[in-house]
């Protein structure tokens, strides 16, 4: 199947207590990253996120992309599917 496009998506980024943070995509469900920073959060967020596309790529079931960051309010991450 081609590349559909770049999908922008929504990130939530808590700091659950010092030294520990969390990173979700909302419209992905259970898709999350954690580590000892925001960024290292956010890098593991973003590995999960590739491979949730990738899957719902292999099953045919890829949404239309989203790649305007405009529709969203705070943190956003850009993904190839």
């Amino acid at each position: 199947m081609p590349n559909r496009g770049t999908y922008v998506v929504r990130v939530d980024v808590e700091e659950e207590e010092p030294g520990r943070w969390s990173a979700v995509v909302p419209d992905l469900p259970g898709c999350y990253g954690l580590g000892d920073t925001r960024e290292e959060a956010i890098g593991s967020l973003e590995i999960n996120a590739r491979d949730y596309l990738r899957t719902l790529k292999d099953m045919g079931r890829l949404p239309e992309p989203i790649d305007d960051a405009r529709f969203f309010d705070g943190p956003v991450l850009a993904l190839s599917a």
